[in-house]
């Protein structure tokens, strides 16, 4: 597990890396669902997406996030057109949701101190 992940910065932070992780595993596992047209699992509130972190799970979780990434993308570039163009709307969606929660995960570990700035993309 990185360092830090399982903890917030401050007092008034909402989440840790690691409960922001699971909160996108959480919704992209559901997205995927809907996308094959399963029905995911229930839950509670969006709140339960955050708080069922658990460090002891973290490679785990990170398996899961690349995995469920990949799946979703794979689909993607095999779906026809035409259901695209239905489910584009959720799909934006899903990316900005991402894209802020990724944002999220890597101001925390900048301001942490735990981002390495040679891994980041080129």
């Amino acid at each position: 597990m990185p360092k830090n992940a399982e903890g917030k910065l401050g007092s008034n932070a909402s989440h840790s890396v690691g409960m922001l992780v699971q909160h996108l595993v959480f919704w992209n596992e559901n997205a995927l669902a809907r996308f094959r047209g399963e029905r995911p699992p229930r839950f509670g509130d969006s709140d339960e997406t955050f708080t069922k972190f658990d460090a002891a799970n973290w490679d785990d979780l990170v398996l899961r996030l690349d995995k469920v990434m990949q799946e979703l993308e794979d689909l993607v570039e095999k779906t026809p057109e035409n259901k695209l163009a239905d489910e584009a709307s959720t799909i934006s969606s899903l990316c900005t949701h991402n894209a802020y929660h990724i944002g999220q995960i890597l101001s925390l570990r900048v301001l942490q101190g735990s981002w390495n700035p040679e891994d980041s993309v080129e």
